[in-house]
């Protein structure tokens, strides 16, 4: 299950490609969308009922700001959680991945470094994402009776114990 905030318009664009490449991974996504923090509760309250194998939560501000109930209400339920970015607050979370922003940042930096020397903004490039963090929390794995293989730990970037 991915829950989403439909205010955020990026989302439709995660929600395509989420849709694109469940079928090719042999799994069944459904989507819930939530914009209130009565909504919220409402979806995550009915995890333990619908069964659900993970909840992936689709990253926007309203997500950040909620990612400790998420987080306390799937924890109850004893549903695994992916998020995006690695959850700022409670570290409950079994896995994030999502972009380095601080290599992103420093990056950027090198934008603002061309353009202060005279480069113009339209002919620079481009670029996407090269980094990208990895964040598995074995404790979370051992409370919800996961064995995460040690394939996968030798991918992450961070494990937390």
């Amino acid at each position: 299950m991915a829950i989403y905030n439909p205010d955020a318009s990026y989302n439709r664009k995660v929600i395509s490609l989420v849709r694109a490449a469940a079928p090719g991974l042999d799994i069944e996504v459904s989507f819930i969308q939530t914009s209130s923090v009565e909504e919220l509760r409402v979806a995550l309250l009915g995890l333990r009922r619908s069964k659900v194998d993970a909840l992936m939560v689709l990253d926007d501000a309203f997500m950040a700001e909620h990612e400790e109930t998420i987080l306390q209400l799937a924890s109850g339920a004893r549903v695994p959680t992916v998020f995006g970015p690695k959850p700022r607050g409670a570290q409950g979370a079994l896995i994030s991945y999502a972009p380095d922003y601080r290599d992103q940042f420093r990056r950027a930096a090198g934008y603002v470094d061309k353009i202060l020397k005279g480069a113009l903004p339209a002919n620079l490039p481009i670029e996407q994402p090269t980094r990208f963090e990895l964040v598995i929390n074995l404790k979370s794995a051992r409370a919800l009776g996961l064995t995460i293989p040690q394939s996968v730990l030798l991918q992450a970037s961070e494990v937390i114990e």
